[in-house]
């Protein structure tokens, strides 16, 4: 389902349906509403391919309240000059043998990193099976003319943690370049008035040794105790 286009994908599950892989499919389009599947420059991508899912219906939305550039953005007239509207969701599909659509994340949350294809959710969703997290989101930053993995944590109260044990927790779960770059902690995470994360509001770090800073935590061996005085000194 969408606000932006109603309802344009059913899919009925019950004790008798049959699931071939480890995603259960979204649905499949309803009456009246054509699902197209576009790539970067808005052509069909092929079949089996994935996608950008575009709505094509007579029951769409007018425009987001006070944001023409989105609106702009996301909604587009009918190419064949038809009566409804083509709508840009931003959510990435691949189209199954059986007629229905499997969901693949947002576009938005899709990068490339290293030559390989990064979908930020699934490091974000890593992330927050650390334990002493609360929260993590992830954003993508060019530096030095390519994109890096920044990464904001929220640790739970009460708890210590440092960059090296969550890399630690991280490369025995992912893939090299799927780990940040820079991991950066925070009291809180910015939100938008409608309650959202408000990613656009993480500033990406300056200096290259921002990530590598950790809370502070209380030297634990007699030997730490004794070095660390001249250094506080």
């Amino acid at each position: 389902s969408s606000t932006e286009a109603r309802t344009f994908l059913q899919y009925r599950v019950d004790k008798n349906t049959e699931l071939l892989g480890d995603l259960v499919p979204v649905g499949y389009p309803v009456e009246d509403t054509a699902i197209l599947l576009v790539d970067d420059d808005g052509r069909e991508v092929e079949s089996g391919a994935i996608g950008e899912i575009v709505v094509q219906s007579r029951y769409l939305f007018p425009g987001y309240w006070r944001l023409p550039e989105l609106t702009r953005e996301r909604l587009f007239p009918d190419p064949a000059g038809g009566a409804g509207g083509m709508f840009h969701t931003g959510d990435l599909g691949r189209l199954l043998p059986d007629g229905s659509y499997e969901y693949h994340g947002r576009k938005d949350l899709q990068v490339k990193i290293r030559g390989f294809r990064v979908q930020i959710d699934e490091v974000e969703n890593t992330l927050r099976a650390i334990p002493q997290i609360e929260q993590a989101v992830v954003i993508s930053q060019q530096w030095r003319k390519e994109p890096r993995l920044v990464a904001y944590v929220v640790p739970r109260a009460n708890q210590t943690m440092t960059s090296s044990g969550i890399r630690n927790f991280l490369q025995s779960r992912l893939p090299d370049y799927m780990i940040p770059a820079l991991i950066l902690f925070l009291e809180s995470l910015p939100l938008t008035a409608g309650g959202k994360v408000n990613r656009a509001a993480l500033q990406p770090p300056t200096d290259e040794t921002a990530g590598f800073r950790s809370p502070p935590a209380a030297p634990p061996t007699a030997l730490e105790r004794v070095l660390v005085q001249p250094w506080a000194e």
